[in-house]
């Protein structure tokens, strides 16, 4: 891995007494992410409590300036994967390149990606393979601009169109039912009773409308504080999906909870498909062991909402919090199941 290569993707060199072993580092939304870089030659002795060690003192020196929230990547230049293998098998958190063939190789049980590390190392490997000198080349005043557009035009993909989009639609739609209340809960509303005279529309509907602007807000600050995240990482189409899904399946719970227990209510609102966003990022983090970084005032949001929506909040339709939740979980699970066989 080239360090020249990681200096122009932002990250900046440590000093490193140890000529085989090198760190970088790059700082996002007030996050450290370190890059470790072991040159593992054949002939060198590096046992994993001197492996750990080397770790520790990394993350003391920072821990000393008052940095608490650091991550390590430890990246392995192997000629001898065994030999590799054996000093990474405890850590999830690193890699190997087999610097014979060259390739990225990622064990099952390790961390699938480090923020976008992944995507960054094939990349060099790619271009490194096809073009040894390729990083020597100064590149034309052309390609710089190409490059500045390809940067800004990445950046445009990656922005959260459906977070915002749907935040636009549901304010929208709040200051209808607030103008209208007749007409958009008379003819959005959810209840088991509609479903049964065959209007279904309302299991979509109903995800569109709030009880004012508390309620909008509630819901749709819990929504850009994940969605804006979790929609870069596993993409928009997916991200739309497993929202609008959620929110359908909160509301059938929500139907089958009125049948089961023979009450009858009107719902609404965005809580089935938002629940079904934090579904998602609960499978991500739980099951898949990703490493998602949230902002720790987007967490004590998320955790006093859900204590809200659950104890001290009135008119709270539990059933489609918790349907909406778990059908986020389930379908993430499908969705991988799927890519895997896919893949297969």
């Amino acid at each position: 891995m080239n360090e020249k290569y990681l200096l122009k993707n932002g990250f900046f060199p440590l000093s490193s007494n140890v000529s085989d072993i090198s760190a970088l580092v790059k700082v996002e939304n007030n996050l450290l992410n370190i890059l470790q870089i072991i040159d593992y030659k054949r002939d060198l002795y590096l046992d994993k409590a001197q492996f750990e060690e080397i770790k520790a003192s990394l993350r003391g020196a920072f821990s000393e300036k008052g940095v608490s929230e650091i991550h390590i990547l430890t990246l392995i230049l192997a000629e001898d994967i065994e030999k590799g293998e054996s000093l990474s098998e405890e850590d999830a958190f690193c890699w190997l390149i087999d610097k014979q063939a060259p390739r990225l190789l990622i064990a099952e049980d390790k961390q699938p990606d480090f923020y976008g590390m992944k995507a960054l190392i094939e990349d060099f490997l790619v271009k490194w393979s096809e073009n040894p000198t390729w990083l020597e080349e100064e590149p034309s005043e052309e390609h710089a601009k190409t490059t500045k557009k390809e940067i800004v035009t990445g950046y445009l993909k990656k922005a959260p169109y459906v977070t915002l989009g749907v935040i636009i639609i549901n304010l929208l739609l709040c200051f209808g039912c607030i103008m209208n209340p007749v007409l958009f809960y008379g003819k959005g509303s959810l209840s088991l009773t509609f479903v049964r005279e065959g209007q279904w529309y309302r299991l979509i509907t109903a995800m569109f409308l709030h009880e004012g602007l508390d309620h909008y807000f509630s819901n749709m600050l819990l929504l850009y504080f994940m969605g804006e995240m979790l929609e870069r990482r596993v993409g928009w189409i997916k991200y739309l999906f497993v929202y609008m899904a959620s929110g359908v399946i909160g509301n059938l719970v929500s139907c089958l909870y009125e049948y089961c227990t023979g009450s009858y209510f009107i719902s609404f609102g965005a809580s089935g498909a938002v629940f079904g966003i934090m579904g998602m990022l609960v499978y991500m983090v739980i099951m898949k062991r990703e490493a998602v970084r949230i902002p720790i005032m987007s967490m004590v949001f998320m955790i006093g909402y859900c204590i809200y929506s659950s104890f001290v909040g009135e008119h709270i339709n539990g059933a489609a919090h918790l349907g909406g939740m778990l059908g986020g979980m389930i379908l993430m699970f499908v969705l991988g199941l799927r890519r895997k066989s896919h893949e297969g």
